[in-house]
């Protein structure tokens, strides 16, 4: 999966080249088959597609948690700090009650406490929202269509089962 194989916007999203909504580009399957049929091949046609979608939806969701980011820059800056003084003798005050083993066991304590209490709800966000949209166009967009578009039978696909550009 590389940036290659990002599919246009025009083909990803089933428009004509007027910009309006192709009639065939969504379509409602008749049975299970199908739906199951149209997810699979669209899931490996518009994967490039679905990873940007997901990017660029954690990007959005963690912006809007600005909390998170905080904590979570807090905790990496203390992993940073634990990692540059490991090697580092502490003044006598500090040495016998914060050896490296205990500070390891801290942070480690602190990173789930910040990962349970202010990233576990963006993260579920973040996996629903791309879950539902990803999921909804994959099952709707019309695979015989995409075939019609890219004039190959298999869209896109070469004979080892990668995509082709």
């Amino acid at each position: 999966m590389t940036l290659t194989h990002l599919r246009p916007l025009p083909l990803f999203l089933g428009l004509t080249p007027n910009t309006c909504l192709s009639p065939t580009a969504y379509a409602i399957p008749s049975s299970a088959s199908s739906l199951r049929s149209n997810f699979n091949a669209n899931m490996a046609f518009f994967l490039t597609n679905y990873t940007l979608i997901l990017l660029l939806n954690a990007l959005i969701i963690s912006l809007s948690h600005p909390i998170m980011l905080l904590m979570c820059s807090l905790v990496s800056s203390l992993w940073y700090l634990h990692r540059v003084t490991v090697n580092v003798p502490l003044p006598p005050p500090l040495s016998p009650h914060l050896t490296p083993f205990r500070r390891t066991v801290v942070l480690l304590a602190a990173t789930l406490y910040v990962f349970l209490s202010y990233c576990m709800v963006p993260l579920l966000a973040v996996l629903g929202v791309t879950a539902a949209v990803c999921g909804a166009h994959a099952a709707g967009r019309n695979a015989g269509d995409i075939k019609a578009k890219t004039g190959k039978e298999d869209g896109g696909m070469d004979d080892r089962g990668m995509i082709d550009v």
